[in-house]
């Protein structure tokens, strides 16, 4: 018969040894501690402005709860931090509303209500000469008039000229 030692041969042996050694390594958490959303990617972008001031596309941005905002020192332009996709709505925000005429944003609905707005084609057609669009379809820059109607975050919101 063939002596078999503790650590040698013997499956269950390699087991009861390797299995302390991986919990103490590792834990016994079913996940991270205190992780109670996923964590954000952040990468930060300058966009120069022509049109607006700082401080008034700080305000636009800000209205809409979208990256980290502050303003350029010395320059026409604002440093956002967010997510890509906070940064590519901010260009489109800020295509939008770069310009000589003010802007607004505006609240329409909360996102648990958006089946209530109408769509984006019957805005339009209701406002008359206005290209209505999304932060995935944005109208084109060569449209007189322009507007955002999307879901952002909790809600439906606009941006537009105040006019409109």
């Amino acid at each position: 018969m063939r002596d078999k030692s503790f650590l040698h041969g013997s499956y269950a042996a390699r087991t009861v040894l390797f299995s302390p050694m991986v919990l103490a390594l590792c834990g016994c958490s079913h996940g991270p501690a205190g992780v109670t959303a996923p964590a954000k990617l952040s990468e930060q972008k300058v966009f120069d402005l022509k049109e607006i001031t700082p401080e008034r596309g700080k305000t636009l941005l800000t209205e809409l709860n979208i990256g980290e905002v502050s303003i350029v020192p010395g320059r026409n332009a604002l440093c956002v931090a967010g997510t890509a996709s906070d940064l590519y709505r901010v260009g489109v925000i800020l295509d939008l509303v770069d310009t000589r005429d003010e802007s607004v944003v505006e609240t329409l609905a909360p996102v648990s209500e958006a089946r209530t707005v109408p769509t984006n084609a019957r805005i339009a057609e209701a406002l008359g000469n206005v290209a209505v669009g999304t932060f995935a379809n944005p109208p084109k820059a060569d449209e007189r008039t322009r507007a955002i109607i999307d879901v952002h975050g909790e809600s439906v919101v606009a941006v537009s000229r105040p006019d409109r």
